[in-house]
């Protein structure tokens, strides 16, 4: 090996963002090119071309998060379309109150506040139990 020589000793399974100090070193001193010739991780020897895929691994946070999304799209994909029976008679009910008010005339209508009010919160405690529910059954898919 000749020229300059740069040993980085890493302590974290973050390979990009512990190489980007080095790469910002390299670029605020203005220094040739300068390319890894090699690298060991996990007791494994990477040669310079492996060493470059290594640098573009996604971090453990970035892969859990990847994660989480592709477990959470289908449940609440489920969760919306379970939700769609409440949402439906929530307008159901809302234009029948609605009509009811029509036919008797302002004098004697239902405070629509409050009807509006307790409609929705049983809708909102119906999609809440079930969203309990499903995660509780995600839990125990994931730990059997």
């Amino acid at each position: 090996m000749k020229g300059m020589n740069v040993w980085l000793f890493v302590h974290t399974e973050e390979i990009p963002s512990a190489i980007k100090p080095y790469w910002n070193f390299q670029k605020e001193k203005k220094l040739e090119d300068n390319d890894f010739t090699g690298a060991v991780f996990e007791g494994k020897f990477y040669g310079p071309d492996e060493v470059k895929n290594l640098e573009s691994l996604p971090t453990r946070a970035e892969i859990y998060a990847t994660l989480l999304g592709a477990l959470k799209s289908p449940a609440s994909a489920l969760v919306a379309t379970l939700q769609a029976p409440a949402r439906e008679l929530v307008t159901v009910l809302k234009a029948h109150i609605k009509n009811l008010e029509e036919q008797q005339g302002v004098a004697q209508q239902i405070p629509i506040g409050l009807c509006n009010l307790l409609i929705v919160s049983f809708a909102y405690c119906i999609s809440i139990v079930f969203c309990l529910w499903l995660c509780r059954l995600l839990l125990l898919c994931v730990v059997f």
